[in-house]
């Protein structure tokens, strides 16, 4: 199923037919790493959450540590997927360091990434327009 929508004529076609549209939106996001770090931002934000207001409380009120090393152990590995990919991003779209700072902090604070998405939007939007440019 993944391999019918590789490829960029199959993935118009899939976007124009209705069919493999979950691929085609992974594709999409593949090829747009702001995107790509927006979901990441928002994945993470959640397991932070997550981690705060039900792992923790089990851990400390119902002594059930196991949802801690749990739900630590994923949310460590989501965060650094988000770091790598904000990385990522600041190098591919030259961003200035005041930027990569504030969603690297509004990453550690909880909800953060809600505050910070519309402003993502924003920077989504420029840099595409600053690929459209480009390529003219």
């Amino acid at each position: 199923m993944e391999g019918a929508c590789a490829g960029k004529f199959a993935r118009e076609m899939a976007v124009r037919s209705g069919r493999c549209t979950r691929t085609a939106a992974v594709m999409n996001r593949m090829s747009n790493p702001i995107a790509f770090l927006r979901t990441a931002a928002v994945v993470e934000g959640v397991s932070y959450l997550v981690l705060l207001f039900i792992a923790m409380p089990l851990k400390y009120f119902w002594e059930m540590p196991q949802a801690v090393r749990i739900v630590g152990m994923a949310h460590g590995v989501l965060f650094i997927i988000f770091c790598v990919t904000l990385f990522y991003v600041w190098v591919l779209a030259k961003w200035p360091f005041g930027r990569v700072g504030l969603l690297f902090l509004a990453s550690i604070v909880p909800f953060g990434p809600w505050l910070i998405d519309r402003r993502m939007r924003t920077f989504e939007e420029e840099f595409l327009a600053s690929r459209r440019g480009r390529k003219d």
